[in-house]
């Protein structure tokens, strides 16, 4: 079965989509010249109006609580217990690295010049287990207290100022021929 249109059914949807076009815009510019003619309220109306309607502003620290409140757990958690660095541990602490999130892990001496390298959650032999890793230092949980071992900084050597300056090969390549 063909539907087909005639030339009077395709003039009539003309007329009926020109009207509605007509009607619309007609419309729109209603709107625009009753906008005009009433003007735009004043700004103190504008503001009183959302305070009498039962809004109320308040100063910031009201909204505080909000940022500061933890809105994932109803229950306050636990304050991390306090890092104690007076227990030595005779470990030295070499380096450490975050490059990985997952799995960070520390470089330890111990005190027969052992290196050893340890992940997060790794137990350290007569220390404890590894609890954090950061930039420049670690914390071990040795028995009920958190014991954090830093990066000794007397050992490490100047940087760059102090490094041996090496000469170039050009320059050793012009004694060598003289």
């Amino acid at each position: 079965m063909e539907f087909r249109l005639t030339q009077r059914h395709i003039v009539a949807f003309n007329f009926l989509l020109i009207a509605g076009i007509a009607y619309f815009a007609a419309r729109s510019v209603n709107d625009v010249f009753l906008e005009s003619l009433q003007g735009a309220p004043p700004i103190g109306a504008v503001v009183s109006a959302t305070t009498s309607s039962g809004i109320e502003n308040h100063p910031r620290a009201y909204y505080d609580q909000i940022v500061t409140r933890d809105v994932f757990n109803l229950t306050p958690q636990e304050a991390p217990k306090p890092v104690v660095t007076t227990v030595d541990l005779h470990l030295k602490l070499l380096g450490t690295a975050l490059a990985s999130k997952d799995k960070p892990f520390a470089i330890i001496e111990d005190q027969a010049g052992e290196q050893s390298l340890y992940t997060l959650g790794d137990d350290i032999p007569d220390a404890g287990r590894l609890v954090s890793v950061e930039k420049s230092r670690i914390i071990v949980q040795h028995g009920d207290q958190q014991v954090a071992l830093e990066i000794p900084k007397d050992d490490l050597a100047g940087g760059v100022e102090n490094a041996p300056v090496a000469q170039s090969l050009r320059g050793r390549r012009r004694k060598q021929r003289d």
